[in-house]
C-alpha cells in the first residue's frame, strides 16, 4: 500500500498481514480524492480519519497539503501501525492519534469545525446510518463528509447526499452540510424602513393662519435684493432680529416655506484543534 498523490507519492505504508482489517484499495483512494479535490481545498485542511486503520485515508490527505489530521481508531495495535507510518513519513508533528471508538467519538466531539471527515467504517457497522448525522454539524459550512459502505447501504434519499460511486462492493458516498439561511443574512446587511426610523417621521406643521399675507399683499411687497457674495451676507450680525438688513422685506410677509429652515425635532430619528479525547 502507497501513498498515491502528493508530496509523499510513491512512498510505502506498513500494513499488517491476516489482520482483520480492510483498508482501502488502491483505486477506491484515487476515486474518493479525486471527488474531494473537486469540492474543497485540501492545503491547510483540518481533517479526522474515522476508523482509520493504518492511517491510508489520513497520510493521503496529508501528502496533498492537509495541516492536520486527526485519526480515531479503537484497535490499539492497528492505530500503532499508523503512527508509524506517519514517523516513517515525518509528518507525525501534523498528526493527532486517538484510541476510541469513532461513533463514541463523533457524538462527544466539540472542537473546532473541520474542512474533511472521512469514514471507512466495518461494512456491518451498527450505527452505518447514523453516521451522516453524527458528523455533518462538524464540518464547516462547504466542509466534506466522505463515507465508504457496502452495496447494502445506500443513502439516495439522504438531503445532503452529493454524489455516490461505486468500485466493486464499495460505495463512496460525499456529504455536505445544509447550507445556512440566506434571509438572515440579507437581513442582517440590509436594515428595514422601521429599522430606519423612516416610520416616525412626521411632516413640518403649517404656518399659522394670521401669518399668511391677504390676497394682494405679497404681489405689492419690494422684492429682496439678490444675496451678496462676500462673507458679510452670512454673518450673524445679518441674521440678527434686533439688526434687520436695510433690504429686508416688511413684516407682513409669508415666512419661508424653506425646509431647511423647519426645526431639529421634525427630523426622523434612526434607530491542537479538536477536542480532548473522549473517555475509553
Amino acid at each position: 500500500m502507497r501513498i498515491i498523490a502528493g508530496t509523499y507519492r510513491g512512498h510505502g505504508l506498513i500494513s499488517p498481514d491476516g489482520h482483520e482489517t480492510r483498508p482501502s484499495t488502491g483505486r477506491t483512494r484515487e476515486s474518493l480524492f479525486g471527488l474531494v479535490d473537486a469540492r474543497i481545498y485540501l492545503d491547510g485542511a483540518e481533517v479526522l480519519d474515522l476508523f482509520s486503520g493504518t492511517g491510508a485515508l489520513g497520510l493521503e490527505a496529508v501528502s496533498r497539503g492537509a495541516a492536520l489530521v486527526t485519526f480515531v481508531e479503537r484497535d490499539r495495535e492497528v492505530l500503532g501501525l499508523a503512527q508509524q507510518n506517519a514517523e516513517k513519513l515525518g509528518v507525525e508533528d501534523r498528526c493527532i492519534f486517538i484510541p476510541g471508538d469513532a461513533v463514541d467519538y463523533l457524538r462527544h466531539y466539540s472542537g473546532p469545525a473541520l474542512d474533511l471527515i472521512m469514514a471507512d467504517p466495518p461494512y456491518k457497522l451498527d450505527a452505518m446510518r447514523e453516521l451522516p448525522e453524527l458528523a455533518l454539524p462538524h464540518l464547516k459550512d462547504d466542509g466534506v463528509l466522505t463515507l465508504e459502505h457496502s452495496t447494502h447501504d445506500w443513502f439516495d434519499e439522504h438531503p445532503h447526499l452529493m454524489t455516490s460511486r461505486q468500485y466493486g462492493r464499495t460505495v463512496v458516498s460525499l456529504f455536505r452540510p445544509p447550507l445556512p439561511p440566506a434571509d438572515d443574512a440579507d437581513d442582517e446587511a440590509t436594515p428595514s424602513n422601521d429599522d430606519a426610523g423612516w416610520n416616525d417621521y412626521e411632516a413640518p406643521a403649517a404656518p399659522p393662519e394670521d401669518a399668511v399675507p391677504a390676497a394682494g399683499e405679497a404681489d405689492s411687497a419690494p422684492e429682496p435684493a439678490a444675496a451678496s457674495g462676500t462673507s458679510e451676507a452670512a454673518s450673524p450680525e445679518a441674521a440678527s432680529p434686533e439688526v434687520a438688513p436695510s433690504n429686508a422685506p416688511p413684516s407682513g410677509t409669508a415666512p419661508s416655506n424653506d425646509p431647511a429652515d423647519s426645526s431639529d425635532e421634525d427630523a426622523a430619528s434612526g434607530a491542537p484543534p479538536h477536542a480532548a479525547r473522549p473517555a475509553e
